[in-house]
């Protein structure tokens, strides 16, 4: 049990839409990192890399770095899987990065292909005090408001411009969980937190489709007029198909309702699934501060040269999208006339200032961050 800090924190209303700046008692940190790699030829699972990482645990420290790595035995195909879970009390600025995820699946194979799973989680327990809400009593319920950030390129590619990519894809997932725990801020170790109260819940998916074509699907409170889908084949010589989708570090508002003097716990869960084909195709997916896993993965079957340009322009699309807005399901780039918004009940909890950056959970402005360098 880490000693109990106080934090400021994002922002509380206080009725009329007044915003008022508040801090809250964090006593407690833990987090998991997992990354995993599979080998299918065939149709048939065969080698499997795994990396775990837990804390707090008396083998680990903060940051948690996990790799899951596979090459095929011709060096046709590879497949890398990256994650990372930084400290959010050691970071200086608002929107931290303390999640991410660097993914890589291509396979030039005639029979070799590839899934992989990212998953990281953060969970916090928090005590809400009345001088840090407006002095509500205790027992009172106040709104707090919470701001997500999510900052990102996914993208699915194919050798040929009319490549069946049907089966390839990638979905993000990000969830947040609150639950009440017992009065001495102890909860029961057998409890899964997906026991709680799910406060956030999104998903977005790329999906491949035929002719070299893939979907864009925001789930739940994902929204999908600030996602940005794009068609660069023209932009990547070495691959006829290419499909990105960028989300450039989009802010989403939301609010949830907390009781004054109730312990509880939060989590936040940040997962990537992808998949890959045989016979050229790839997906990638980056995420937060980028790491050497795609110019590593796509190097084996591509080129170095080449791998390091598709990096390159993955990075920029999703700091200046070129791409339009999504229209959930539809093959079709979207239009100024037919954009939707499908985000419906934001509920992150921030209050406690965890601000989701491309996947991070931190405490806002606090004057112990510092940046990671």
């Amino acid at each position: 049990m880490m000693p109990a800090r106080r934090y400021l924190l994002a922002a509380v209303l206080l009725g009329g839409g007044f915003v008022a700046p508040l801090s809250a008692e964090i006593t407690a940190i833990s987090g998991l990192a997992k990354a995993s790699v599979t080998e299918v030829v065939g149709g048939v699972s065969g080698a499997v890399d795994e990396d775990i990482l837990a804390y707090p645990d008396i083998t680990t420290n903060l940051p948690l770095q996990v790799v899951a790595q596979l090459v095929a035995v011709d060096d046709d195909a590879a497949a890398s899987a990256a994650g990372q879970f930084a400290d959010p009390l050691t970071l200086d600025q608002a929107n931290p990065e303390e999640f991410a995820v660097s993914l890589a699946l291509s396979s030039a194979a005639a029979e070799t292909r590839y899934t992989a799973d990212v998953w990281l989680s953060e969970s916090r327990t928090v005590t809400m005090h009345p001088s840090e809400v407006g002095n509500n009593a205790a027992g009172a319920q106040v709104t707090l408001i919470g701001t997500l950030f999510v900052d990102a390129a996914l993208a699915i590619f194919g050798v040929d411009s009319t490549q069946d990519l049907t089966g390839a894809g990638i979905e993000l997932r990000i969830r947040v969980f609150k639950t009440p725990l017992a009065e001495d801020g102890e909860d029961d170790p057998n409890r899964p937190f997906t026991a709680g109260e799910a406060v956030f819940d999104g998903t977005v998916e790329l999906v491949g489709g035929t002719g070299g074509a893939a979907i864009v699907n925001p789930i739940g409170d994902f929204p999908g007029s600030q996602l940005f889908f794009a068609n660069l084949s023209a932009l990547v010589p070495e691959f006829g198909a290419v499909n990105v989708l960028a989300i450039p570090a989009i802010e989403i508002d939301y609010n949830y309702a907390v009781t004054v003097e109730e312990t509880f716990e939060l989590t936040s869960v940040f997962e990537v699934t992808a998949k890959c084909l045989p016979d050229g195709t790839a997906v990638t997916a980056i995420l937060g501060t980028p790491t050497e896993a795609l110019v590593d993965v796509l190097g084996v079957t591509q080129g170095e040269m080449a791998a390091k340009e598709i990096q390159s322009l993955l990075l920029r699309e999703r700091e200046t999208p070129s791409g339009d807005p999504v229209v959930a399901g539809d093959e079709a780039l979207a239009t100024d006339d037919d954009q939707t918004d499908t985000a419906t009940g934001f509920c992150f909890p921030v209050a406690v200032a965890m601000l989701l950056t491309l996947t991070s959970l931190s405490i806002a402005a606090s004057p112990l961050m510092r940046r990671r360098r």
